[in-house]
């Protein structure tokens, strides 16, 4: 029986991917493999990615509710037992087991969404801008602890987000900080590498940074800083 679902409503693309899903695929990968976390269980959105997508934002346009997100919820609720732990990762699935009544937390790894755009959601028709401000309401105010990568994630949502200040006030004051990075690693676990990368490291210091390089990330800035603070 399942204690704990990582769950998102996006497709499984493995874990090499970006996002809620890289991140929902890499945890499947490595607790499959290392067996750190007891009676986890992952869920994904079905294979008909660009359907769904497509169909999702027809009925958001109109107002109205996603078909494949309800159906989505409703698997999951009649699945797994009422005392089940949610944590997803996006704020569609979030929202959807908050409204089911279940237990959720959420993890928000997004650089961005429409409600931190301004000049996007001022494109939003009235129904968009209604049915997205809904989501974001349940997603964040409905679950037990909003979860960031870091306080500089956490600061750029509260303050780019298009809601009001009481609804910042409240998902400032249930935040997490949960730094992508490991506590420690299972015993026995060593990257194949390991030796080879120790011998060229030995007796200097390490700056070791994981993550997709892209703009955004700012890891090309990493050697310039590097340079100007003496004192590594």
């Amino acid at each position: 029986m399942a204690k704990y679902v990582s769950a998102c409503y996006r497709v499984d693309k493995g874990p090499k991917k970006g996002g809620g899903g890289g991140v929902n695929a890499l945890l499947k990968y490595y607790n499959n493999k290392l067996k750190v976390i007891e009676g986890l269980e992952h869920e994904f959105k079905d294979k008909k990615g660009a359907i769904t997508r497509l169909w999702d934002k027809a009925k958001v346009k109109a107002g109205k509710k996603s078909f494949f997100l309800d159906r989505f919820g409703k698997i999951l609720d009649k699945k797994y037992e009422p005392e089940t732990l949610f944590l997803c990762h996006e704020v569609d699935s979030a929202a959807e087991m908050v409204r089911r009544g279940r237990k959720v937390l959420l993890v928000y790894h997004n650089q961005f969404t429409v409600s931190t755009v301004k000049d996007d959601f001022e494109k939003l028709s009235q129904s968009e801008k209604e049915k997205s401000e809904e989501i974001e309401r349940l997603a964040f105010l409905g679950v037990k602890a909003v979860a960031f990568p870091s306080e500089g994630a956490k600061k750029s949502y509260l303050e780019n987000v298009v809601l009001d200040e009481d609804f910042k006030s409240k998902v400032a004051s249930k935040s997490e900080i949960l730094y992508n990075a490991c506590n420690e690693i299972p015993k026995g676990v060593k990257p194949d590498c390991s030796e080879r990368v120790l011998a060229q490291i030995k007796g200097r210091k390490v700056l070791l940074t994981v993550s997709t390089l892209y703009d955004a990330k700012g890891v090309d800035l990493i050697p310039d800083q590097l340079k100007k603070n003496q004192k590594l």
